[in-house]
């Protein structure tokens, strides 16, 4: 009879801690940057970027718009997962949170809840430009 009165307090309690865990759990979830092995529209950015980079050596500024990266060979503009047309900055400002200008994204966030663009870099005047595909959430 002891145990029995031992026990019930010790199961009322288990169920209170655990309700009480229950409430306190977040119910937001945070999207996470997909990798880009995994992503198709990562990869297709990589080799956007590298003609980006080409039309720039080549002609001493950027284009007008990425449908002058065709003459490079470039047959494919869109965004492969969601078909949507990259967005092209050309003119980009400075990003506000990290170094280098936007210069092309995803037109909808359609990658684990963010986007894919491309960031051209040019760390001193006398160095060569860069550019990195970095995945942007919707809060950045």
């Amino acid at each position: 009879m002891n145990v029995r009165r031992h026990v019930k307090p010790t199961l009322l309690m288990m169920l209170i801690a655990a309700v009480a865990l229950a409430g306190c759990s977040s119910t937001q979830v945070v999207p996470e940057r997909p990798l880009h092995a995994a992503d198709a529209c990562a990869e297709h950015l990589h080799e956007l970027a590298g003609a980006l980079l080409l039309y720039y050596s080549t002609n001493g500024r950027l284009p007008e718009s990425l449908g002058e990266l065709r003459a490079l060979g470039v047959k494919d503009l869109n965004c492969p997962v969601s078909g949507l047309p990259y967005e092209y900055f050309g003119d980009a400002a400075p990003l506000s949170d990290r170094p280098g200008r936007l210069i092309v994204r995803d037109a909808a966030p359609v990658h684990n809840g963010g986007r894919w663009g491309i960031v051209l870099l040019r760390n001193s005047p006398d160095a060569p430009i860069t550019a990195d595909v970095v995945w942007f959430g919707e809060e950045d």
